[in-house]
């Protein structure tokens, strides 16, 4: 979502006027900056995305959230997408990097998902593969 509640007022706040009043994310450090509110529900927000030009920062509820009125209808469209412009070079280099360095990304998830089974990480891997999200232009390692 595009606007969210301010972190402590009852004001609408764009992703924009987040970062000017509060800054971007740290990306080594821990984040002390308030959370901006879902303004459709009473749950905390994160903002996502817009670090470069290839992404559109928007506010998201945090991973694990309760069901929201607002989660659901926006992730429809994007169900049985596939990469609009596909780049196949960069799909094929992408997946052979990923594929010899799976160990390095299996225990990265292990610290996002405890207890993740290898079995599930290469479910995981298959899904990937069928959805064709290799191809996507920009994706990084």
């Amino acid at each position: 979502m595009r606007i969210a509640l301010h972190p402590t007022k009852n004001e609408p706040l764009t992703i924009e006027q987040y970062w000017n009043q509060f800054g971007h994310r740290p990306i080594l450090a821990t984040d002390t900056r308030p959370r901006a509110r879902c303004p459709f529900c009473p749950q905390l927000l994160n903002d996502v995305a817009g670090r470069s030009e290839h992404t559109l920062g928007h506010f998201a509820h945090l991973p694990g959230s309760e069901p929201c009125p607002s989660k659901e209808p926006a992730g429809v469209p994007y169900i049985r997408l596939t990469p609009e412009a596909p780049d196949a070079e960069w799909a094929d280099w992408l997946r052979a990097q990923f594929l010899d360095n799976w160990d390095r990304y299996y225990r990265k998830l292990e610290e996002l998902v405890p207890f993740l089974a290898l079995k599930e990480f290469f479910a995981l891997i298959t899904e990937a593969n069928r959805l064709r999200v290799w191809e996507y232009r920009h994706l990084e390692p």
